[in-house]
């Protein structure tokens, strides 16, 4: 996978609206400065995008694309909207020098009954069985999680496809089951979503690498009032 390549990890944004596609994905409107950020000393260039599932009505999507100097990091999640008690989807990924050097894909179950906790389980267990073998995952990433992948080493050129399309298998079983699902609870929802949300806000692992590129208080804003929102 050549330095090139590595920067071809923000295909997996049209990927994943082609992926949503059954959910009829509408283009959100952001602030032009969260949409689009050069850093501090204009190496690096991010990128965000919000999708709104409007065909269910019961979902946010919202992407991050940070490009520079041989580094790609790409960060998409999606959030469920209006107290529909469906999975949280997870993608993260960072290539450096041509390699995807770190993957974590889950599909994390806030807020979710026993049985939708473990139908996803057995769907995730299923997904892991084909890809390559993960490593244990940082607690603050897991809490939640039923069957997560996480990859952090040098990648061998003979799995770089699997782990790229970790990430769309992942998110068409997350598609599956927002198509199966019923339940809907939003005060015991929106509750626990916005913990699981404050949680991730209150010890963001990136927040201190974005804060390098982009400072203090633009970074704090992003975080706040986009990504976790």
């Amino acid at each position: 996978m050549t330095a090139t390549k590595a920067h071809a990890l923000g295909l997996l944004i049209p990927k994943t609206r082609r992926i949503l596609a059954p959910l009829a994905p509408r283009r959100g409107s952001l602030p032009l400065d969260i949409a689009y950020r050069q850093s501090t000393d204009k190496r690096f260039t991010l990128r965000a995008q919000a999708w709104t599932l409007k065909g269910y009505g019961i979902a946010e999507c919202r992407s991050v694309v940070i490009c520079g100097h041989s580094v790609c990091i790409v960060n998409i999640l999606i959030f469920p909207v209006d107290g529909w008690r469906i999975p949280v989807f997870v993608a993260d990924y960072i290539a450096i020098g041509g390699k995807i050097r770190l993957v974590f894909v889950d599909l994390q179950t806030v807020g979710l009954s026993d049985q939708t906790r473990q139908v996803t389980a057995d769907r995730t267990h299923l997904l892991l069985t084909s890809l390559p073998p993960r490593l244990p995952a940082p607690s603050w990433a897991t809490n939640y999680s039923t069957g997560h992948y996480f990859y952090r080493r040098p990648e061998p050129n003979e799995i770089a496809l699997p782990l790229v399309t970790a990430m769309t298998d992942y998110l068409r079983t997350w598609v599956e089951l927002t198509q199966t699902t019923s339940e809907h609870n939003p005060a015991l929802m929106n509750d626990e979503l916005q913990c699981f949300k404050a949680n991730h806000l209150s010890d963001c692992p990136a927040e201190d690498y974005m804060t390098r590129l982009f400072g203090p208080v633009w970074t704090r804003r992003f975080m706040s009032t986009f990504l976790y929102a």
